[in-house]
């Protein structure tokens, strides 16, 4: 069984699509998946989709007699409880072999009588140390008790191992290294899609974390460089966050940038496909699953400069390891590389490459199930 408390089609971000696309590869290998969550804006239901059985349960939220910030930190750790009852209902009725959580906010209180997997997708706390920001106690204290009573702890990247492990110390129990996947039989290059090299793509939320004032900064100075280029922002965003993105570049610019909101996974592809070249200026990421998407698709990618992107880029080679701070500079080295056809196709050519080697669904499957038997068999 999964916890999960964003599996699409409700709202969403990276969790909820990896837990997606995992569970409905098991259940291909013919084992039984379900995914449990609460949910703020759900009614109760319990369905199956393409296979999956997915339960959720209505967050019920309680005013109590206090301030709004204790009043929310109460109903917090009622939803973790209400959580942790729901998987121990389950549990008892469909007997699991296992149960794997996450590490952001700590959703379960209490261990289940199964082994218990958390995979370390980006906690609150390990972000906000490593940004040298402050952090919430009572969510450090969930995500530390979440962590701490896991029998096998695997990271989505050495990345956020390290930073997880700065974060709450070393790990007691074992710990592995297990990439996100791309499901290829969606995410390729779709040849009947004319590749527009004029075109740039960012695809993300706005938020700061994502680098979307660094974004838009860059594409000041390339719409400048480049008369012909133009820019797809797809993610969501209101009217106002966007006119306050179009307002740090010249409005010379308006008309060559666009904003399209979060579209289902499916549509992606064709995006990608059509895109030259997707800037992701981000400032902290736990992996980058858009960015092996993109990759699959033959999309270059421009990433910033994290530990995290020397796992998926090699700059020059599959893609451009940038530092979006200096806008100038970033901006030059993309001119540069859409006015070189040659490079940015065989460029395009190894991206493909790369993720069929490291981050295929077979490759990454093969280690996940791994990881399952060997943890129900020291059970």
């Amino acid at each position: 069984m999964f916890i999960c408390n964003e599996y699409p089609p409700y709202k969403h971000g990276g969790i909820g699509i990896f837990v997606k696309n995992l569970a409905e590869e098991l259940v291909q290998h013919k084992i039984q998946c379900t995914v449990a969550g609460v949910y703020p804006d759900a009614a109760d239901s319990n369905e199956i989709i393409n296979g999956v059985r997915i339960l959720r349960m209505a967050k019920k939220m309680i005013r109590f007699p206090f301030s709004s910030r204790l009043n929310n930190l109460l109903n917090e750790r009622k939803a973790r409880s209400q959580l942790s009852r729901l998987v121990k209902q389950l549990h008892d009725q469909y007997q699991f072999t296992a149960i794997e959580s996450y590490d952001w906010g700590g959703p379960l209180l209490s261990k289940p009588s199964c082994p218990l997997i958390v995979r370390l997708h980006g906690s609150h706390t390990a972000h906000a140390i490593s940004e040298g920001k402050p952090y919430s106690k009572m969510l450090a204290h969930w995500e530390r008790r979440s962590l701490k009573i896991a029998d096998q702890i695997v990271s989505v990247s050495h990345h956020m191992m390290t930073l997880t492990e700065k974060a709450f110390g070393h790990f007691s129990q074992p710990a592995t290294i297990i990439y996100n996947s791309v499901n290829e039989s969606i995410f390729f290059p779709h040849h009947e899609v004319i590749r527009d090299s004029n075109m740039i793509l960012f695809v993300g939320k706005f938020h700061i974390r994502k680098g979307v004032y660094e974004l838009f900064s860059i594409l000041n100075h390339l719409l400048r460089l480049n008369p012909d280029a133009h820019f797809l922002f797809v993610g969501h965003h209101t009217t106002e966050q966007s006119d306050e993105l179009l307002s740090i570049v010249s409005p010379d610019f308006h008309s060559r940038i666009r904003f399209k909101h979060a579209v289902d996974q499916i549509q992606l592809p064709k995006i990608y496909s059509q895109a030259s070249l997707m800037i992701m200026p981000t400032r902290a990421e736990a992996f980058g699953l858009t960015v092996i998407e993109a990759m699959a698709c033959g999309c270059v990618v421009a990433m910033s400069n994290l530990p995290i992107t020397h796992e998926i880029i090699s700059d020059e080679m599959d893609g451009l390891i940038i530092d979006p701070e200096n806008s100038e500079m970033t901006s030059k080295r993309i001119h540069q590389l859409l006015g070189n056809p040659s490079k940015l196709n065989q460029m395009r050519e190894a991206a493909v490459r790369k993720v069929k080697l490291s981050f295929s669904n077979e490759k990454i499957l093969a280690q996940n199930l791994n990881l399952y038997k060997n943890l129900i068999h020291e059970a």
